[in-house]
This record gives C-alpha cells, structure tokens and sequence, in this order.
C-alpha cells in the first residue's frame, strides 16, 4: 500500500462526519440505479414469462426436421427446453357447422411434448392419454361436438371415431392453438417440427440460423415469436432493439444526471476543505498527476461501501415492493404475478454505473486539488467570491429588523453565492415530485370507470329468460336486473355507419313495448369516438339524429344480400332507457328494440334459428362479494355461457393501476430524494466548513442558541423559498401535462394538493434534521481547539 493511498484512507478515518456524508449521498445514488436496473430486469423476465407463457417458452420453430436431425437438434445445450409435433395433414369434424367448408390441421405429439405444449393452452376437461383421443378448438364445443362424445374425424382421406376428451384456446400463441385437432402418438414417424426455448438470447438469429443448416434446413424456414423475442432484446428488428436499449439508456441517463450532481457536490466540497493538505503535499514534491490520483482513489474508495449498500438496500427494497403487489394481484385472481430477478446483468451495470459516474464527478474536483499552490494553500488563501452590487445591498427588511442575528442572517443568506444553486435545485426537485406525481394522479384518478353493470350473461340457444331471473334472485340481491332476449341481424341498407355491419335486435314484453316505445320499433342510439374538420376528437352519434330512412335487414351469419325485414324506427338516446343500455353498452353499439310478438315475426322472415337467438341478462348487485358465487351457479347450470364479471376485473385493474403508482411514484420519489440529498449533503458539509467562524461568533459572546437560531432561520429561508417556487411551478407542470392529453383520457383536472402537502411536510422534516443537528454541533464543539487551528 503506497503512502498516499495510506494518508487517503487516514483522512476518511479522521473526518467520520464528511466521510460519513458523502457515503451516505454515495448510498442513494447507488440505491436509485440499483433499483432501478433490478426493477427493469425483473418486469423484463416477468413480460417475457407472460408472453410465452400459452407456447410453453418455445420461442423457436424448426421446421420439416427429419427424426435423426431432430434428436440431434434436440440434444444441443443451447436450449432449456425442446419439444416435437408432426402435422398429420387437414381434417374435418362432420358435426361442425361452421367448418364444413374448412379444414382444421390435425397434430400428433408424444406423452412428454403434448403434456409440454398443451397443458398451458388447454381451456376445457383433459389432455389425451390415448391414441384415439383427441383435443378439439374451444368453439367447437356446443357447435355439433362435445366433451365426452365421440366425434367422426377425417384424417387424409380415412375415416375414424374418436373421443373429445378437451378444448384448446384457438386464440392462443402456440403452434398446435387454432383451428386444430391434436392427438396423442407414442412415437413420431415422419418429418416433424421441432420447438425450442433457447437457453441465452445473445446473437439468437445467428446461432440459430448455424443450427438449420446443421438440421438439414434453410435457415430462412425458422421462424421466431418476434413479440416475446423483442421484450428480452433478442428479435432480429433492430429498431424494436434499439427501442429496448433507449429506455435502459434513458433511466440510466436521469439517475445519472441527479446523482452526478449529487456526487461531484459531495466531492468538491471535500476537496475545498482538504486545501492545507493539498499544498502541503505538494511543497514536498507531490507532483499534480499523483494528487488526481489520490482524489480518484479517495472517491473510489468511498463508492465501494456505497455500492454494497445500495445493493442491500435496492435490491431488498424491489424484492419488497414486488412480494406486496403480487399478494395483491393473487387476491384478485389475476394470474399474474411479477418474477423478481437480481441476475448478474443488471448488478454488474449497476456496478460500471457507479464507477463511471464517480470517476467522471470526481474529474473537475481532481484537477482544481492538482492546481492548488503550495504557498496559498498554507496560508488558507482562499479565493472569496466576487459579489455583486446587488448582493452587497442592504434589502429594506434587513434595515428594518431590529434584531441582530436575524439581520446577520439575511446578510448571509444573500451574499451567499452556492444558495442560488441550491435554491435553483431544490425549486426544480420540488416541481419536478409535484408535477409528475400530481399528473399521475390525474392519470390514474380518470381512468378509472364507474359501471351499472356489476356481470352480464348471455345463453345461446332458445328462451332461457324466466330461468336466468330465477337463478340470479334466488342467488343474490340485487338492485337492478335486467333480463331480455336478442339475435342479430345484418344491415343491408340503412345509416352509412351501420350498413354492412350486425346489428343486434332486442325483444322486451309486448306490455313495455307499447308502454316505454309506443309499439314502434326503437333504435338506441349511442355516442362513438369520431374526428372533426380540424382532426379533433369529439364524441358523434352512431346514427344522426336526423336520420329517417329505413332499416333492411337480412340474415346475418348467411351474409345474404336478401334483406327479410324492411322498417322504419325511432332513434332514441341509449341514455333514457338504462335498464336496456347496460346490455348493449358492452360492444359500444346500439340496438334496435322491439316486442316479443314483433321479435319473433322477424326471427321467422330473417331465417334464423333457435342456435341463432341467445338471453342476455345484466345485474347490478346490492352486495359485491355476492359476484363469485353467483358467477359459479350461473357457469355450473348454463354450461357454455359467457359470464362477464366486471367487479373481478375492476378488482384487477386496481391491482394494476396500484402496481403502477406504487412502481412510478416510488421511481420519481427517489429521483427527489436524490436530489434533496444533494442539498442537505451540501448544506451540512457547508455546516462543518463554518465551524471556525462559528467558534469566533461564539468566543465574542454569541450563545449556541443564537447561533442556532441564525442558521436555521438561513435554513428556513431557502426551504422556504424552494418549496413555494417549486409549488407554483409543480401545479403549472401537472397542469401542462394535463393539457397535453386529449379529453378523452383525462375528463377533469384534480389540482395536486396531496402531493404538494407530503412535499412541504418533507421540507418541514428537512429543516428540523438541520435544527437538531446544528444544534448539537454547536453545543459540543471545542471552541478552544478549533479557534487555535485558525
């Protein structure tokens, strides 16, 4: 260990307050990227997870693989996880309606691969355990096949009675999901397609494309989820790449503006304060390269423990805010949860950040330490400040204070030069936390929704009214329900915005036909987003209001240009009949009202079926614990209806938009810590410079306690200063971010009260940690020593 690194690491022992200072404004910086890297690794892993979740992780497709290729393909170490089908060719299920015209594409996989890549995308009963069982789209079910019952299946032209034992969700993102039939095979005969989940994601396309051509295919045959892919920066998009690392970039670009800041006040100040020393070492030939050496080592040292505890304290820090919003996301059933993940990656830049960032702060304090003279140096030559006029004048409250030590303080909080830096700051770092918490809470505050519908059900099939109201009043109390019966029909001619589009017809009693609608058909008539002549957003109706044509109709699954039913109709505003807007506001059209008798003579013109009519019933609850149970006996004696329950997923929007306020005002809460630790850093560290001068005010008869009283009202004077402007400016910020978004999202600004209130009370919680701590200092300070230093 050289001489200097020792005279370095005894400084730090000796001056414990500043050294203690600058580890702790080290320690948030530290904290902020720290948590910040983790927090982006682990929504990260935690997105990614969600979006492979349906295809089991199998992100990567080889193709027309033959049996010997595969199991090599399938043995390399560059995968976590492989699996194997084999498209056995098209096939028809002669019960389905609606696929007599279409094949559905028939796999076959193993016992292992089909329990692999089936189990997430399984949506009804079980999985195959023998050949001639198989697994059917979830809309086949109801539509000529069901669980249970055997199904004729036409496979290449042969003939056979299989069982459906289960649906898949078409919908999924998975090779086998869609319009398929899977079956269970105890081995693979021909050429199959081989899934992988790779086991790093760094120069994917390449390594992949190096595999194909090993397998026996072109490498332009693999395909890849993109979408998944792109999430851990792996897609061969560049642009979706450089988007991912432009987030990380400009997270790390903030933090590291603030906690530059934040260090190079920390290290400058140690600096000015070691000067005597400086010029000590170099009257005795320290050469200057060797004292920019000493700062870096000295900055560098105080990073390290920094570092440690900035990855105690953001990783614990994530890991706790993480666990309390999964808890609160499984309350609500949501099935998902985030995956806290504090890899080597996000440590490791934590780690260069730091480094980089004290080394750059610590650049312009090591060149002033290297140009210090010897001779100034020694004779405390301090170069003052060269204050202006404006500084220099007495203002007419110092003339007019009668109180010397409050005049004192006046003089000195205005001639001091750094005070404009730390105002300038402390203004920013208020309206900064005000602004932008008080723009999300207006975000998060109009998004929510208030609803007249607590869960709907629709049964297709015949007439299931009188039972469906039976149900839901025997299960729960309600304050509203509304239960009526509707089809669909296809406009053929009629309003520009619902020609060529289904509409749907809806019967109530002849008794409130005649009395609600005067036994003339009704249109309820709806608002829709639409866009002015200057490309504004404004809200239009559905169907003008002018409008008195009529309306032809015709069959809508057939899609005949043959209309069956040809009326006029009354438009009236979907808002005075709210019994009837809750069951269409689902799908933001209207519907055309009529009587049972009328419903029924339409029914019979427009050709549809009992299968073609469905009972729609909306309820609102007096008790909303009531949704569960009611959602289970509706789904357990109407098998196949969809229950739509809206308290479950405002349960979980809740739980998300808790999730990102707990995860946007934590990150902008930090940012202002960062900040405010500047200032106090500064201001203690300008504290512990003033004890001399200090000591004179007191060796002349000056108690501690007007001293006391000075300082804080100097205190007082900037925190005050600080958190009016930056009020001002933080509620015109919120207000402008406000502005900026459309009034479709935000319908009316709330003015930030609660965010301004908790940054003046952290103000006022400021002042008094540099109350008391002034106030000890000063009362346990050796006068006598610190005057004789001088």
């Amino acid at each position: 260990m050289g001489i200097l690194t020792k005279l370095s690491l005894r400084s730090l022992r000796e001056e414990k307050s500043r050294t203690i200072l600058t580890i702790v404004a080290m320690t948030i910086a530290a904290t902020l990227a720290v948590a910040t890297l983790v927090g982006l690794r682990s929504v990260q892993i935690s997105m990614y997870q969600r979006a492979v979740q349906s295809e089991a992780g199998l992100v990567v497709r080889f193709p027309g693989v033959t049996a010997e290729k595969a199991e090599k393909l399938q043995n390399s170490s560059q995968f976590s996880k492989t699996a194997a089908f084999e498209e056995v060719g098209e096939s028809q299920l002669t019960g389905m309606t609606d696929q007599q015209d279409s094949g559905v594409q028939v796999y076959r996989l193993t016992a292992k691969d089909l329990k692999l890549m089936a189990t997430p995308i399984l949506a009804a009963g079980r999985l195959p355990q023998t050949s001639d069982e198989i697994l059917v789209p979830s809309y086949a079910i109801g539509d000529g096949s069901a669980i249970g019952q055997r199904e004729t299946v036409h496979i290449n032209g042969q003939k056979r009675r299989l069982l459906v034992v289960g649906t898949i969700d078409m919908y999924a993102m998975s090779p086998i999901a869609g319009n398929s039939l899977v079956m269970l095979t105890k081995t693979l005969t021909g050429k199959r397609t081989v899934m992988v989940a790779p086991a790093s994601f760094g120069g994917l396309h390449a390594r992949m494309s190096a595999l194909a051509k090993t397998a026996g295919i072109h490498p332009k045959t693999v395909t890849y989820d993109e979408s998944a892919l792109m999430i851990m920066g792996a897609s061969g998009n560049a642009k979706s790449q450089a988007i991912l690392v432009s987030v990380v970039l400009a997270a790390l670009l903030v933090i590291g503006g603030v906690a530059l800041i934040m260090i190079y006040t920390s290290i400058n100040l140690t600096v000015k304060a070691h000067r005597e020393r400086y010029g000590l070492l170099r009257s005795l030939g320290t050469t200057p390269k060797q004292l920019r050496r000493l700062v870096y080592e000295q900055s560098l040292t105080l990073a390290l423990p920094a570092l440690l505890f900035g990855y105690l304290f953001g990783i614990f820090g994530i890991k706790l805010t993480m666990t309390g919003i999964n808890q609160m996301m499984r309350r609500t059933q949501m099935g998902f949860t985030f995956v806290f993940r504090a890899d080597w990656l996000p440590l490791v830049i934590a780690g260069l950040f730091m480094a980089g960032v004290t080394l750059l702060a610590a650049a312009r304090p090591a060149f002033r330490a290297s140009r210090i003279s010897p001779i100034a140096a020694i004779r405390t030559a301090e170069t003052s400040p060269m204050l202006s006029r404006w500084r220099l004048h007495e203002t007419w409250l110092m003339r007019h204070l009668h109180r010397p030590m409050a005049t004192l303080a006046l003089k000195r909080d205005r001639r001091n030069t750094a005070r404009g830096t730390m105002l300038v700051l402390l203004t920013l770092t208020v309206a900064l936390f005000i602004g932008m918490t008080g723009f999300m809470h207006n975000l998060l505050a109009n998004t929510e929704q208030s609803r007249d519908t607590d869960l709907m059900v629709a049964i297709t099939g015949s007439d299931q009214r009188t039972a469906v109201r039976k149900l839901i009043t025997q299960q729960a109390k309600t304050k509203q329900l509304a239960v009526v019966l509707e089809s669909s029909a296809m406009v053929l001619k009629g309003p520009y915005a619902l020609t060529d589009s289904s509409m749907t017809v809806v019967a109530v009693p002849d008794a409130q036909f005649k009395k609600n609608f005067n036994s003339t058909p009704t249109y309820l008539n709806t608002r829709v987003q639409g866009t002015d002549a200057n490309g504004k957003n404004h809200k239009e109706w559905l169907v003008p209001p002018t409008y008195d044509g009529t309306y032809a109709l015709g069959n809508a699954d057939h899609m005949t240009k043959k209309a069956g039913v040809t009326t006029q109709a009354t438009l009236v505003p979907a808002t005075e009949e709210p019994g009837l807007a809750q069951l269409i506001y689902h799908d933001g059209f209207g519907a055309m009202i009529v009587s049972e008798t009328l419903f029924a003579q339409w029914q019979a013109k427009l050709g549809n079926k009992a299968s073609d009519m469905q009972t729609v019933a909306a309820v609102k609850l007096s008790d909303p614990q009531d949704h569960k149970a009611l959602v289970k006996a509706l789904s357990t004696q109407f098998k196949g209806s969809r229950v739509t329950d809206y308290i479950a997923y405002d349960e979980q929007n809740i739980a998300i938009m808790t999730a990102f306020r707990v995860i946007s005002y934590g990150f902008i809460t930090l940012l202002a810590l960062v900040s405010l630790a500047t200032i106090i850093n500064h201001v203690f560290a300008a504290l512990l410079e003033q004890k001399r001068s200090l000591a004179m005010l007191q060796s002349i008869g000056t108690t501690s306690g007007q001293l006391t009283g000075m300082l804080n009202l100097q205190n007082a004077l900037l925190l005050v200063k600080g958190g009016v402007l930056g009020t001002l400016l933080g509620n015109l910020l919120s207000y402008w971010l406000y502005r900026l978004m459309t009034h479709e999202f935000l319908k009316s600004f709330l003015w930030p009260w609660q965010e301004t209130l908790a940054a003046l009370l952290g103000l006022a919680v400021i002042w008094l940690a540099f109350a008391i701590t002034t106030r000890r200092m000063l009362r346990h300070q050796d006068i006598d020593q610190l005057i004789r230093a001088v």
